[in-house]
């Protein structure tokens, strides 16, 4: 009886650390979205502030392209997320235009990311491209 009630005892303690464990993990990961959403909105505002030249906005484009490229790249796959929401935004892209924006992005997704070796810049240069041939963001 001891023994069972030893075994029980384990058990319960080994469920409790998976429990601790598994919820340390998704506050970490809610914390780390939120922080992405607060500076996404930040550059955001910032980008969009009146008087702002276009290179400080082309700036924050390449920033927040950098910091979040493998998500951009996944959103890019889907045509659609919230990271290439925010992209689409921050380059201006009026919201009845981000639709026909995220069709682009996944239509043209291979030749985007034409290599695993793809980098910030190289998306930027080849998505004005695509913009400008497709006349999206152009209003």
């Amino acid at each position: 009886m001891d023994r069972r009630r030893g075994l029980v005892v384990e058990i319960m303690a080994l469920l409790g650390l998976t429990w601790l464990l598994s919820s340390c993990a998704i506050t970490e990961s809610t914390t780390e979205t939120v922080g992405n959403t607060v500076n996404a909105s930040i550059k955001f505002t910032s980008s969009t502030s009146p008087g702002q030249s276009s290179s400080a906005r082309d700036e924050q484009v390449y920033a927040f392209t950098a910091v979040n490229f493998e998500r951009i790249r996944e959103d890019m796959a889907r045509g659609g997320g919230e990271y290439l929401t925010s992209l689409a935004s921050l380059m201006g892209i009026p919201d009845s235009e981000q639709p026909a924006f995220f069709v682009l992005t996944r239509e043209r997704f291979p030749t985007l990311f034409s290599s695993d070796q793809t980098t910030p810049e190289e998306l930027l240069t080849r998505l004005d491209q695509a913009m400008g041939t497709a006349r999206v963001g152009a209003s």
